[in-house]
């Protein structure tokens, strides 16, 4: 299962929780990354290049696709939006769009340190960058498999919530046997 959507929309925390609650591990692409490259995303960037970056996280989806045993995957806010992303997960893995406002994104990146995001760092106005990549990105993650509402912020009741939504879905019988492994 890949867990797709904006920045601060939820992937990592509401992925732990989900991932605590189904027993299944959690991975974290955008830590995978930084670990591979011992650098962080907003400096990999700087050094090589936005179109480098994504090289390598579609090599590094397509290594995690292929493992043998069921887990969550969070992905990059910029990861889906790549054909070959999109691609790789139709077959392999259920995607769920954790969709979030623009204000409440632009609220929750508040709390955040804006220059390790390096989409909005170079910005003249980054809440108004996050509130235009909200907008845009969304046409393309409403393309998911499941698009949740990822609002609010009590983490346990969203994980609850998205958890009995997915229970309900044939789809997801291959990922608890372990056919579908994201």
């Amino acid at each position: 299962m890949a867990l797709l959507g904006m920045m601060a929309s939820g992937k990592s925390t509401i992925g732990r929780a989900l991932g605590e609650r189904l027993s299944v591990p959690f991975k974290d692409i955008d830590g995978e990354l930084e670990e591979r490259a011992g650098i962080s995303i907003a400096d990999y960037f700087d050094r090589h290049g936005e179109e480098v970056f994504r090289r390598l996280e579609l090599e590094t989806i397509r290594e995690f696709l292929v493992m043998p045993s069921p887990f969550i995957l969070s992905l990059g806010g910029g990861a889906f939006l790549q054909s070959e992303v999109r691609s790789a997960l139709r077959d392999k893995a259920v995607t769920v769009y954790l969709k979030v406002k623009a204000e409440e994104i632009v609220r929750r990146l508040e709390r955040t340190d804006i220059s390790r995001r390096p989409v909005l760092a170079l910005a003249p106005n980054w809440r108004q960058r996050a509130e235009e990549l909200t907008a845009s990105r969304g046409i393309v993650y409403a393309g998911a498999d499941v698009v949740f509402d990822a609002s609010g912020d009590d983490v346990g009741v969203m994980a609850e919530r998205l958890a009995g939504i997915l229970a309900g879905r044939d789809d997801l019988r291959d990922f608890f046997s372990g056919e579908k492994h994201a």
